[in-house]
C-alpha cells in the first residue's frame, strides 16, 4: 500500500504546491446590487398628476364630463398639498414672515405665489 492510498486513495487531490505561498487568495467580496431608484414622494406624486390634470384641462377638445372630473381632481390635489405644505410649515415653526419671503421667493423665480 503506497502513501497515496492511505491518505485518501487515487481520488484525493495532489498534496504539491508551494509551502511557503500561504493560503490560497480570497475571492473578492460579492458586489452590492444596484439600487434601484427610491419611490416619488407623496408631493412629488401629486405634482406630477396636478400638472398632467392642468394639461389635459388646457386642451380644447375636452368632453365637459372629463373636464367636471379634472378639475374636482385638481381641487383635491391642490388642498392635499395645501394641507401638507400646512402641517410641515407648523413642525418646523415657521410663521407668517417666513410664509411670505417664501411667497416672494417663488414669484421672483417665476413659480406660483401661494402654496
Amino acid at each position: 500500500m503506497s502513501i497515496m492510498d492511505a491518505l485518501g486513495g487515487a481520488g484525493a487531490p495532489p498534496m504539491g504546491g508551494d509551502p511557503m505561498a500561504g493560503p490560497p487568495p480570497e475571492a473578492a467580496p460579492p458586489e452590492p446590487p444596484p439600487e434601484e431608484a427610491a419611490p416619488p414622494s407623496l408631493e412629488d406624486a401629486a405634482s406630477q398628476a396636478l400638472q398632467l390634470l392642468n394639461s389635459a384641462l388646457a386642451q380644447a377638445d375636452n368632453d365637459p364630463e372629463e373636464a367636471n372630473f379634472a378639475e374636482a381632481a385638481t381641487s383635491a390635489l391642490t388642498k392635499i398639498l395645501a394641507s401638507n405644505q400646512k402641517n410641515q410649515d407648523a413642525a418646523m415653526g415657521i410663521g407668517p414672515a417666513h410664509k411670505a419671503m417664501r411667497k416672494a421667493t417663488k414669484k421672483s423665480q417665476g413659480g406660483g405665489g401661494g402654496y
